[in-house]
C-alpha cells in the first residue's frame, strides 16, 4: 500500500473529508508516531485533502480543537515542520503556545499576537528542543 493512499469514503462524523491522505488522518487523529512513519516513507507533506487542508493544519487543529484531549501533543506538528511542510494557512497564534513558538522558530515569522504569547506566557514549559 502506498504512503499516499487515501481514505476514499472519509468520515463526516470525525470531519475527515473524502479522499483524505493517510498522513492527514494520522495528523487529525493525533497519532504522531504514524505521522513520523508516513513522513519517513515519503508521504507528501504538502498535499491537501478535499477541503483544501494540509496535514499541518489538521495537526494544529488536533492540538487546539479536538475532543481527544488526552492525545493533544505538538509532536505531529513538529514532525511535519521538520519535514519541510509549508506553513501557509497557519494563523498565529494558534491557541497552543508550544506550536506558536516552534512555528516562529522554523519560519522566522512572528505576529504581534504570537510575540505576546511567547514573551509574556505564564507557562513554565520549555520550547521543543529543550526537553
Amino acid at each position: 500500500m502506498s504512503v499516499d493512499s487515501v481514505y476514499h469514503e472519509g468520515d463526516r462524523y470525525f470531519d475527515i473529508a473524502h479522499d483524505t491522505p493517510a498522513l492527514h488522518v494520522a495528523a487529525w487523529r493525533a497519532r504522531p508516531e504514524v505521522v513520523k512513519e508516513l513522513i519517513a516513507r515519503g508521504a507528501s507533506v504538502n498535499a491537501t485533502d478535499a477541503q483544501d487542508r494540509t496535514a499541518l493544519q489538521l495537526a494544529v487543529k488536533a492540538c487546539v480543537d479536538s475532543s481527544w484531549t488526552d492525545r493533544r501533543s505538538p509532536d505531529s506538528v513538529r514532525a511535519l515542520l521538520e519535514a519541510g511542510t509549508s506553513t501557509e494557512g497557519i494563523e498565529l497564534p494558534t491557541g497552543y503556545d508550544e506550536i506558536d513558538i516552534y512555528c516562529c522558530k522554523i519560519t522566522n515569522r512572528i505576529s504581534s499576537e504570537a510575540r505576546c504569547i511567547i514573551f509574556n506566557s505564564n507557562t513554565r514549559r520549555e520550547p521543543f528542543g529543550n526537553r
